[in-house]
This record gives structure tokens, C-alpha cells and sequence, in this order.
């Protein structure tokens, strides 16, 4: 979206940071051309970091959910309906669609008109009649005034002599997730076969045991009974029960009182543990020529020790990029953290070098109440050494998501002036909040100062 990111370096964004976890080299290429026409339209220089994926440990896939969707109106306190469930008819469902919207053929598209009546017996066998209220060129708006579930072929009969009934297309099976509460297990296991939730009978006896892959083989073979684990974040926690060389079993010990989900590209992290996992992937490998090639600044995921950074700098060689590319290496494990000064001295060969305080994975890490202090501690040896550090993870996440941001985001953005980049993630209101980082770091930053000072270049004798 050309507009957005010119929007974007008009307030104020000096730096774009594209994730190659995500999408592919013809989606980041047209990202960079975007940032770099953007930048040169209003004068100003936008780097580009681009994030390796690095290893992270992950939940495999799950079973596909239903193919159905639930289509319901919205009610009152007392049980009026205020709006009507819309329904979308159209040719082909794009991302950009509601839930609600169903693909049929360009026939059906083009014989109903307003007003028509549909009547369709719904998955649950329930009778239900819709109206057909406007069509647009591109497809046709229904209103249901009772709840109900449509799914891939449902037959709906029509009062039209030229249309007397169509189907529905294939609908996008639904989104699956394995709920889990305290004392649920859940089995880990090797073979990347799907997952799937538990099968509870009637008496609340689990039949079968909820299962999930682990996309990281190499895990096995490190983990032991009594080690922790964590899901999405540490939104989940449990221990480890049983353990042999193709799956694991953890007893949940921490979820949501009403349960919570886990769904399928999930991080697993073993905070105790240590992998003996290198920071650098073979897709990182591979994703190396794209960034050598367009990128100003590798961002360096889940390194965890100096050799992690030699294999790194063997790889800048190789593509010729050591004069090139500086590296932002993305402290987010307690390994990393402990052997900082040994990682800062490796990655010292390069051109210029940064450090990401990455706070998500870090605080999963650490625990909590220790992300405070390591936060503070990575700062202040960063400063001592005069490496630039990146002040990252849920900036303004209240603001770029929903519009409207916490009190503790606000003071977060002014401790973040100890840091020399700030980095803010996705959301609608985005711009809104590049807007007030901006003002408030210019604001703060006349009232803030380094504790270590840098001195000039020292100037070069003549011989």
C-alpha cells in the first residue's frame, strides 16, 4: 500500500523493518520499492532492517476446522434485533471480505435482484429465510433476521421461475485451536502429522489426548520431565511429565480460568533449557542473498553466542556485504543475554553494529519480573560501549491496534529515550501512533541526557 508507507515516512518513520518470517522475496522486494519511492518523494533517508527468522520453536499444524460460518444478527439487552446478519454473495471471497461472504457462481450473481425471497434448511436442519436487499457489481447483499450456519454446498431455494435454487460454493474451512485449562495434558510429538483438540465423552473423560507437532525436531532430544514450557508468549505454561525421543507430554499449570487456545504457528519456548540450537537457519541462509542484495540492516534473531555471529559474518562474506550490511543483533533469549559482551566482540568486525532489546520473547524468557532489571542492564552496557539500541515489543500497541493508548504506554515511550530507536508494530491506527512516538521522543529528548559520554573522532596525525 504505497500510500500508507508514504503516509507512514511523511510522520516521521526513518527505518522499515520487513520480517522475512513472513511472506516471500517478491512480496519484500515490492515492500522496499515502496519505502525507497516513498522516501525519495519526501526527501528523507528510510533504511531498510530485515529480520532473519531464526529458529523459533513453533506448534505444527492443526487439523482444519468446518467447513461453515455462523451468520447471526446483533441484538439488544432485551433480545431486539438492531441490525440484521449481512450476507455476502460473491463470485470469489477475497481476504479483504467479512466472515460472512460466500462464493457462488456468476450466474446466481447476475439472476437475483432486490427484494427476492431465499428460504434454506441450515446445518443444524433449522428453517431459515433471507432477503436479498442490494446488489453491487461485484456482488450480492442478504438479510438474515435469525442466526444461522452456512456451509460448502448448502442448497438455498429461490421463488425465481429462471433461479429456482443455487448452491454455495467451498467455504475456507474454519480456523481450529486446542483449548487448554489447568490440569489439561497436551502431547507434543515429532511426526508432523496434524493436531487436534481432545475428545471429551459425556462424562468429561478424555478419550483421546489433545496433540500438537513441534516444527524444531532437534527439541527432543534436549528436553527433560520436570522442565518448563510455554506457549504463545507464556500465555500458557505447563511442565514437562514425559519425555522420550519423538514426543513429549506437559501438564498445563497456567491458562485462562475459561481456557485458552492455542492455534497452530504458536511459539514454544523452554526457558530453562538449553537447545544447543544455532541462531542462524538454513532459510536464513537462503534469505542472506535477497538481503545482501536490498537491505541496509540485518536484524539477527535468536542469536544466542558469539559462533552464532561468526557463522553470520561467514555468510556476509560470502555475498560480499561485510562493508556493506550493519547487523542489529535481537536479544530475546537468556543465553544471549548472559554471554552479551563475548556476542557484541564477535559482531564488533562489521561495519556498525546495534542491539534489539526484543521484550516479547525476553520477558517469556526471563520471567516476568526480571524483565525490568534486564532491560535496564541491557541499556546500560550498550551505552557503556556505545552500540545504538532498539527499543522494541507492544510500543503503542493499545494505540496501533485500537486507537487509544494506556497510560503505561505513554510513560513506556519516554523511558524509551535512554535508546537511540524505537520500533512500533502493525495496527490500523499506525500513522496515529508514528505521530505521538515522534512528538513525545523530541519533546523528551531536551530533558534527557547519556550518562556516558561520547567524545569527538580522534583527530589523525600526520606521519
Amino acid at each position: 500500500n504505497y500510500k500508507l508507507v508514504e503516509q507512514m515516512v511523511k510522520d516521521g518513520m526513518n527505518c522499515a523493518r520487513v520480517n522475512c518470517a513472513h511472506d516471500s522475496p517478491e512480496v519484500w522486494l515490492q515492500i522496499i520499492q515502496n519505502v525507497r519511492k516513498a522516501a525519495q518523494s519526501q526527501r528523507r533517508k528510510v533504511k531498510i532492517a530485515m529480520d532473519l527468522a531464526g529458529p523459533k520453536i513453533r506448534t505444527g499444524a492443526l487439523a482444519p476446522g468446518p467447513k461453515v460460518r455462523k451468520c447471526r444478527p446483533q441484538r439488544d439487552e432485551t433480545g431486539n434485533i438492531i441490525r440484521p446478519a449481512i450476507i455476502h454473495l460473491v463470485k470469489e471471497v477475497a481476504e479483504t471480505d467479512p466472515r460472512e461472504a460466500f462464493p457462488v457462481t456468476e450466474a446466481v450473481l447476475q439472476l437475483l435482484e432486490p427484494g427476492d425471497e431465499l428460504a434454506l434448511t441450515d446445518t443444524r436442519q433449522k428453517s431459515r429465510r433471507m432477503k436479498v436487499v442490494e446488489k453491487q457489481p461485484d456482488r450480492v447483499l442478504l438479510h438474515a433476521y435469525e442466526t444461522c450456519y452456512l456451509a460448502t454446498d448448502l442448497s438455498i431455494q429461490t421463488q425465481r421461475q429462471d433461479l429456482p435454487h443455487f448452491v454455495l460454493g467451498d467455504v475456507t474451512p474454519l480456523e481450529r485451536s486446542i483449548i487448554l485449562r489447568e490440569g489439561d495434558t497436551l502431547l507434543i510429538h515429532k511426526e508432523q502429522k496434524l493436531g487436534e483438540p481432545a475428545v471429551i465423552d459425556e462424562d468429561g473423560i478424555v478419550q483421546e489426548e489433545a496433540h500438537v507437532s513441534c516444527q524444531l525436531p532437534a527439541v527432543f532430544a534436549k528436553v527433560a520431565v520436570g522442565e518448563e514450557v510455554l506457549f504463545d508468549d507464556g500465555k500458557i505454561g505447563g511442565v514437562i511429565t514425559d519425555c522420550n525421543e519423538e514426543y513429549f507430554r506437559v501438564k498445563i499449570i497456567r491458562a485462562k480460568l475459561t481456557g485458552a487456545k492455542l492455534k497452530a504457528e504458536k511459539g514454544i519456548t523452554f526457558p530453562p533449557t538449553d537447545l544447543g540450537i544455532s541462531g542462524l537457519t538454513e532459510k536464513d541462509r537462503r534469505d542472506l542473498g535477497f538481503v545482501a542484495q536490498y537491505a541496509d540492516v540485518v536484524n539477527f534473531s535468536f542469536v544466542n553466542s558469539a559462533q552464532d555471529v561468526e557463522d553470520l559474518l561467514e555468510e556476509f562474506r560470502k555475498h560480499d556485504a561485510m562493508d556493506k550490511l550493519s547487523i542489529i543483533l535481537k536479544i530475546e533469549t537468556r543465553r544471549a543475554y548472559n554471554d552479551l559482551t563475548e556476542i557484541l566482540f564477535a559482531a564488533l568486525q562489521t561495519r556498525y553494529i546495534g542491539v534489539m532489546i526484543a521484550r516479547g520473547d525476553l520477558a517469556v524468557e526471563t520471567g516476568w519480573d526480571q524483565i525490568g532489571m534486564v532491560q535496564r542492564e541491557l541499556v546500560l552496557k550498550c551505552n557503556a560501549a556505545h552500540i545504538p539500541v532498539v527499543w522494541a515489543t507492544q510500543v503503542l500497541e493499545g494505540l496501533a491496534k485500537k486507537g487509544l493508548p494506556s497510560r503505561s504506554e505513554i510513560t513506556d515511550v519516554v523511558n524509551a529515550i535512554q535508546a537511540e530507536c524505537v520500533m512500533l508494530n502493525k495496527g490500523l491506527y499506525i500513522n496515529d501512533a508514528i505521530r505521538l512516538l515522534s512528538k513525545i521522543l523530541e519533546d523528551t529528548e531536551q530533558y534527557s541526557s547519556k550518562k556516558e559520554v561520547l567524545l569527538p573522532k580522534q583527530a589523525q596525525l600526520e606521519v
